[in-house]
């Protein structure tokens, strides 16, 4: 009977000392200031990029939904959730920027192919001897 009251004496104890380290724990994490600052930068270069509006507005508004829901548990020092709330909205908007160039490089070339093709066809139209495709008979 003894040991059962020295073993539950001892979980208890250890119950104890393990929430009283979780508390200490929490209590002192550190505030993502470093994260939140890069978030925000990178929520405003996909601004920039055009991310906000376009086929990249989907991740662009992700990123700034998440961007404000940690600035909220900043706010509320809820610095775990802040830090990865954050962390998410980098991520979200760094993919937003990529999208954003990428729809704007593929707009580019296929404007350039339209040009080259105008051309093309206009030097085909003229008889111009560059446009005369060359073959070669022996």
């Amino acid at each position: 009977m003894k040991n059962t009251i020295r073993a539950a004496d001892a979980m208890r104890f250890a119950a104890i000392i393990s929430v009283t380290a979780l508390f200490a724990a929490c209590a002192s994490m550190e505030p993502p200031k470093e994260q939140m600052a890069a978030s925000q930068t990178a929520v405003e270069q996909a601004r920039l990029s055009g991310a906000a509006e376009g086929p990249a507005s989907a991740e662009y508004n992700a990123a700034r939904a998440k961007l404000d829901r940690a600035q909220a548990a900043f706010q509320a020092e809820d610095y775990v959730l802040a830090g990865r709330l954050a962390r998410e909205a980098e991520v979200d908007a760094q993919l937003a920027q990529a999208r954003a160039t990428s729809s704007k490089s593929l707009q580019a070339l296929a404007e350039v192919q339209a040009g080259t093709r105008a051309l093309r066809e206009e030097m085909y139209r003229s008889g111009s001897p560059a446009a005369v495709p060359t073959t070669n008979v022996r």
